[in-house]
Parts: C-alpha cells; sequence; structure tokens
C-alpha cells in the first residue's frame, strides 16, 4: 500500500434503524483519518430512516445515501453498499453500531500488500463504555499467519464472524461475497441470505485465505450494541444459526481449503457434531443421515472413522493432527 492514504469506504446497509442511525453516521464522521466516503444505502425501510439519510446526505458531502428499489434482504444490501462504494478499502458498519474515532487512524497502516484483514477486539452492550470485550484474538497487536487464523475459525476456537470488526479491500470484499447464485453450499440451508449468517464467516475465512497473514490490533475500536431487534437478542435463532455456521465451516473445508487436510478436518467436525447431537437430543440418527445434512459428497467419508459408544478413534486424531498442525513443529 502506498504512503498516500487509500479512500476507506465505511459502508452502511441500513434498514428500519431510524432510533439507532444517527450515533452510528456520526461515529462514521468523526474519524480522525480523513480520506473516506460514507456509503449509505436504505434497504426499503418503512419507517423515518429514509429521510434520516437524506438529512446527513445534504449536510455532509462525504455522506453518499442511496435506496434498493426492493429490500434485498441483508446480504444482498451488504453487497448494494460495495457496489456503491469507490474506495480502495471498505469497512462494513452496521446501523446499530459505532466505530470508535481512532479505529481507521490505528487499522489503515496494518492492511500491508501481504496481510489480507486488520479487525480488532469489540466492545458489546446496551452503550459504549458499559459493555465487555469480544473478539479478542491475541494479547498484543501483530501479524499472524492466515494458516492458523484460518483453523482457529473452522475448529471453533475463535468466535469472530462479524465483518463489523475488520477492515478489507474492497475489491476483496465484492469477490468474495456469498449472495444468491453464490451462496455457500448446502444441501439443506437455503436462506443465507436472509440473515447473513455463514456469509459473514465465509468472508473472514476466503480473503484469510488469499494472503499469507491477517492483522489484529489488541484494542477494543467499535461497539456493537446489544438490543431488542439485534441477533444476539433473539435467543430462539441461536441454535439455527449455529448451525448456519456449522454448515460453512464444513463447506469451506470441502471447497476451498487443502484437499486432504480439508476432507479429513470436515470428516472430524462432521463426527464431533454428530455425537454432540446424539449426546444431547437422546435420539439415534445415523452418521450418513446426520452428515448429509452438511455434505454434498457423503461418500467422502470413511465409515471406518466412526466414534462407537463414545470411544476416540485415536487413529483419526493422530492423522488430525499429523496434518493439521504441522507447521507448530518447524
Amino acid at each position: 500500500m502506498s504512503d498516500k492514504q487509500p479512500l476507506v469506504s465505511i459502508l452502511i446497509p441500513v434498514y428500519n434503524r431510524e432510533a439507532l442511525l444517527r450515533p452510528c453516521i456520526e461515529s462514521a464522521l468523526a474519524q480522525t483519518y480523513e480520506n473516506t466516503e460514507i456509503i449509505v444505502v436504505d434497504n426499503q425501510s418503512t419507517d423515518g430512516t429514509w429521510d434520516l439519510c437524506k438529512e446527513y446526505a445534504a449536510k455532509y458531502p462525504k455522506v453518499k445515501v442511496y435506496r434498493n428499489e426492493k429490500n434485498l434482504g441483508p446480504v444482498g444490501n451488504w453487497l448494494s453498499c460495495m457496489n456503491h462504494a469507490n474506495g480502495e478499502l471498505g469497512k462494513i458498519l452496521f446501523s446499530d453500531d459505532l466505530m470508535y474515532e481512532t479505529y481507521l487512524e490505528k487499522t489503515v497502516p496494518c492492511l500491508k500488500e501481504k496481510v489480507g484483514l486488520v479487525f480488532s477486539s469489540v466492545e458489546i452492550g446496551t452503550e459504549p463504555g458499559r459493555g465487555m470485550v469480544n473478539y479478542r484474538y491475541k494479547e498484543e497487536t501483530n501479524l499472524y499467519k492466515s494458516e492458523c487464523f484460518i483453523k482457529e475459525l473452522l475448529l471453533g476456537n475463535f468466535g469472530l464472524v462479524s465483518p463489523g470488526a475488520a477492515l478489507f479491500r474492497l475489491r476483496d470484499m465484492k469477490i468474495n461475497l456469498c449472495y444468491g447464485t453464490e451462496i455457500i453450499p448446502s444441501p439443506s440451508i437455503h436462506d443465507f441470505d436472509k440473515h447473513g449468517a455463514g456469509p459473514d464467516l465465509w468472508l473472514y475465512l476466503s480473503i484469510a485465505g488469499k494472503y499469507p497473514q491477517i492483522a489484529y490490533f489488541d484494542e477494543p475500536l467499535c461497539f456493537f450494541r446489544v438490543h431488542d431487534g439485534s441477533i444476539t437478542m433473539t435467543d430462539s435463532k441461536t441454535r439455527y444459526l449455529d448451525k448456519c455456521y456449522f454448515q460453512t465451516r464444513i463447506a469451506y473445508c470441502e471447497s476451498c481449503f487443502d484437499k486432504i487436510r480439508g476432507q479429513m478436518l470436515a470428516e472430524w467436525m462432521l463426527k464431533n457434531e454428530w455425537r454432540k447431537y446424539l449426546r444431547e437430543s437422546h435420539r439415534w440418527m445415523g452418521f450418513y443421515e446426520f452428515a448429509s445434512q452438511y455434505t454434498l459428497d457423503i461418500h467422502r467419508y470413511n465409515i471406518s472413522y466412526f466414534y462407537v459408544k463414545g470411544r476416540r478413534i485415536s487413529y483419526l486424531y493422530r492423522r488430525i493432527k499429523e496434518y493439521m498442525f504441522a507447521d507448530k513443529r518447524k
């Protein structure tokens, strides 16, 4: 990246957020990093959101507002924001969230040539300054191997999913966002566009996979608001959204990860999830029947590695350890 400040497009997809949109836009305007444009796309709101958008566009030249001809769903509106943007870099700012004023000042310099993305820890709560820090990846700001980052996301050791925590190259966002016919392959889930659980994680996995490094800034530089309309508060959807994220991990292993290691990791994940299902549901379902919910090619998996009566097949674990974590022995 050149010494000249690259243009950063702050992307605000919005739908019926009249009560929360104002502080969101104000946080984008307050950035100490100056070379920005603020793209706000209204997804056919039915409250006063669009009037508020026009108010800010009339007052601030860097605020550019658009309205979709029809409601495209959450993921479709993310893409609409990207298509209206002109920046080199892109930062999604959800309309109920905030970015602290030094977010771009601190993250833009981290996005070097071999770095695919940069993200920070976040504060999550009802009001800024009263929340809990989440998405804390490591104990220091630094560059980290993309391969290790991807493994941790796939294994569920790190729960980063929201793209609102990260800064990406805009071209990478457009290429790697799953939407419409390019949605995550799944035999049982067909509504990723309606909630965004899956495409958000896929964005991290696919972009990180194209670069040798990712960057992490160990400071909460943005605020995710918890409220009655947020996914965080909709407990009834939690189990289904977890299934969507698990499907995303399996699909990535099967289609994008190293062929041998990806298949082995997907097999290990499927069998762990199968055992969890049997333990929690107290009803029997064969492995192939269970796995066929998540894979389009069930016959790639070897039944000889099953878990039987709670006993772990150690050979599978040795193979996983050998292939997945070989880099740690170097």
